[in-house]
């Protein structure tokens, strides 16, 4: 498994998500490695979170959210992009 601190670079401020980091976490949903995902998120803030999220592709946003479970903080969907979130919301994320 990947090192996050390799495949995600760090600003001043914000995480800049490289497209492996992406594509990691993106395998990992797309085996149903769903312990995988959420070590590679482990760390992120919520900011970080909400731009991952944008970042896979639409069929993946549910399952990324549905495989944090109870570990996402909620803060989350506040910096989403209200596209993202009117569309996590229509499948019903729980």
């Amino acid at each position: 498994m990947a090192d996050v601190q390799n495949i995600a670079s760090a600003s001043d401020t914000e995480l800049d998500l490289s497209s492996e980091y992406v594509r990691s976490v993106s395998d990992a949903l797309s085996v149903g490695d769903n312990e995988s995902v959420r070590f590679q998120v482990r760390d992120l803030r919520p900011p970080d979170l909400a731009d991952l999220i944008e970042l896979l592709d639409s069929s993946q946003r549910a399952p990324f959210v549905t495989a944090l479970g109870a570990d996402i903080d909620y803060d989350v969907f506040s910096e989403l992009d209200g596209k993202v979130r009117d569309q996590l919301a229509e499948e019903r994320v729980e």
